[in-house]
């Protein structure tokens, strides 16, 4: 879908972004990941053409981006910014509508799709008509998300979408972000120095540092097989619950392989219930909320539905196993 091919940029003479490669795969999310300066956002702005590069090429669909018009590339791309964008005068309606309408998309149209994104988002009609002032900032970034997916772009760029959010609104957001079905087959790339988004919305990440990208793969392999000391310390601060949020509950059950109920649990302890892909990060914070030390896991296994009674001993215990496994490669 996107392809990124030796990309360089010079301002003033500088290098800022230095021969960076990638490939991002249909319906796949590469988040771009580093220190202030790396060349982030230098990267994301010339995917679709607001900076023009040194040198290098980005092919979009096979195709030199350098032979489309600029206008053209990026109605095929939604842009989702830190400060969200919206246009002050207009309500909530009219900045949603504004590139199907740019798209001469019918009225009836441009109204089906805007009840359909403002639904997703969670924000009733009645909000249509305020304008950005008269919003929360969690809400104004809910609608710069809808006004980047209401033309129904293929290929979605996001630079520091979350950035200016307080903790608890911007770990709202991305957990809506993560399980919106209307971004589950688009293309994104993001932009973010939050480490802990970064693992939790990425299928792939970029870990750039002085303009070069300096290891890509999935949040495990950089958690557990880092390419050098730079990449390992990066992650150093948070590193046990990163390390908890990028493995699942069913990775868990698949590893002790057999299905048992802890010999400890009576009838009446308090349990919570929690589904295969739940991260053991919200298990484990989830059994701590609720001051309980059992997790039944629903896990599908051969069309059947399975159910593992598992302690917060035994969740650790695996969990080290696994750790374990996968920094042995």
């Amino acid at each position: 879908m996107i392809e990124v091919k030796g990309l360089s940029k010079y301002f003033n003479n500088k290098l800022v972004v230095d021969q960076v490669s990638f490939h991002v795969e249909a319906g796949e999310t590469l988040v771009l990941l580093g220190t202030s300066g790396s060349g982030k956002t230098t990267t994301l702005k010339m995917i679709n053409r607001l900076i023009e590069p040194s040198s290098g090429q980005v092919l979009f669909n096979g195709k030199n981006i350098q032979e489309q018009k600029p206008e053209f590339l990026r109605r095929q791309i939604g842009y989702v910014i830190q400060n969200v964008g919206l246009f002050p005068h207009y309500t909530v309606w009219e900045n949603i509508g504004l590139v199907p309408q740019l798209l001469k998309w019918s009225q009836k149209r441009i109204e089906e799709r805007t009840c359909e994104l403002l639904s997703m988002i969670g924000l009733p009609e009645e909000m249509a008509t305020r304008y950005p002032h008269e919003l929360s900032g969690g809400q104004q970034q809910r609608v710069g998300l809808a006004r980047a997916l209401a033309a129904n772009p293929p290929v979605i760029l996001l630079d520091e979408p979350f950035g200016a959010l307080d903790p608890l609104t911007k770990r709202q957001i991305q957990t809506e972000f993560d399980q919106w079905d209307t971004l589950k087959d688009k293309t994104m790339v993001m932009v973010t120095h939050d480490v802990f988004e970064a693992i939790t919305l990425a299928d792939k990440i970029g870990l750039m540092n002085e303009g070069q990208i300096v290891q890509i793969g999935t949040p495990k392999e950089l958690l557990f097989l880092p390419c050098n000391d730079f990449v390992r310390h990066f992650f150093d601060t948070q590193r046990f619950r990163l390390e908890l949020q990028v493995i699942v509950l069913k990775e868990v059950v698949d590893q002790i392989l057999t299905y048992p109920h802890d010999t400890r649990h009576q009838e009446n302890d308090a349990i919570i219930i929690a589904s295969e892909n739940c991260s053991l990060l919200e298990v484990l914070e989830e059994m701590d909320k609720n001051n309980v030390d059992f997790v039944k896991a629903e896990v599908q296994k051969n069309k059947f539905r399975l159910d593992a009674l598992l302690s917060r001993e035994m969740l650790l215990k695996t969990f080290y196993q696994i750790k374990a496994s996968s920094e042995s490669g």
